[in-house]
């Protein structure tokens, strides 16, 4: 399969968002009790460096809080908000690509794959 070219504004990453089910979620995401369930699955165009990985996440954020309301709502905005979700906050997580990333009191704060996957295994078990 042939690699898509840096430029290639075709490009699609793969998003992922969970919420984080943890009673503590307002302090922000804790590796040691985050419970992180999926929530969505999208497709963006891909982020090509960390200037456009930040707007990207900024954008979902928006869309996933006041997307519809204040802003024109993006087609996973509807189908979110039509699952009957919560807006996106404090503890949540979002991974673009390979890269996971809580949403923290300013902004996103980058996370490890080990703790993603303890924090979707937490839900889980639960």
């Amino acid at each position: 399969m042939k690699e898509p070219a840096v430029d290639d504004v075709s490009a699609k990453a793969s998003v992922a968002v969970y919420l984080n089910d943890s009673s503590e979620r307002d302090r922000g995401f804790r590796a040691g009790d985050a419970a992180l369930r999926i929530a969505a699955r999208f497709t963006i165009p891909a982020p090509l460096d960390q200037r456009q990985t930040h707007a990207a996440l900024e954008g979902i954020y928006v869309q996933l809080n006041v997307g519809g309301d204040l802003y024109p709502a993006a087609d996973y905005t509807l189908r979110y908000r039509g699952a009957g979700h919560r807006s996106l906050s404090i503890g949540d997580v979002v991974v673009i690509g390979e890269s996971a990333f809580a949403v923290s009191r300013c902004g996103f704060d980058p996370i490890t794959a080990v703790d993603l996957t303890a924090a979707t295994r937490r839900a889980t078990a639960s």
